[in-house]
C-alpha cells in the first residue's frame, strides 16, 4: 500500500513548483500519510479483532493495547519520513483516532481498505 500511496504522491507532485506552492506539496504530503495510517489501522484493528472472538476480556484489553501500539509505531515510521513539525502535530492524533476508530468498528476497516487488502490475501 505504502508503494503505491507513494507513487501516487509522486506523481500529483511532479507538477507542484515547490517554491512558489510550498503549501499545496505539504497538503499533498498530510494526505499520503492520511492513507498510510488509517490504511495500517484499518488492517491491524480488524487483525487484532480477529483474534479477541474468544478471548477473556483481560486478553481483549492487552490485545487492543497492542493493536493501539501498532498504529503507533506506524506513525513513529512514517515521522521518520516526514519529519516536519505539522506532520507531527497530524499524524499522531490521526493515528490513534483510526486505531480507535477501527477498533470499535472494524467493517469500515474492510469496507474502506478491502479492495487493496484483497489483492494480497487472493495470491
Amino acid at each position: 500500500m505504502a508503494s503505491i500511496a507513494a507513487f501516487i504522491a509522486d506523481r500529483a507532485q511532479r507538477r507542484i513548483n515547490i517554491d512558489i506552492r510550498f503549501d499545496a506539496y505539504v497538503i499533498s504530503n498530510l494526505c499520503h500519510n492520511v492513507v498510510l495510517l488509517a490504511g495500517w489501522s484499518a488492517f491491524a484493528a480488524p487483525t487484532v479483532c480477529s483474534f479477541i472472538v474468544a478471548a477473556p476480556a483481560w486478553i481483549a484489553v492487552i490485545l487492543h493495547l497492542v493493536g493501539f501500539l501498532s498504529s503507533y509505531g506506524a506513525f513513529i515510521i512514517i515521522s521518520s519520513v516526514y519529519r516536519g513539525h505539522i506532520y507531527r502535530v497530524v499524524n499522531l492524533p490521526l493515528a490513534l483516532t483510526s486505531s480507535l476508530a477501527f477498533a470499535v468498528w472494524p467493517a469500515g476497516g474492510r469496507v474502506i481498505y478491502g479492495w487493496f487488502f484483497d489483492l494480497y490475501l487472493k495470491r
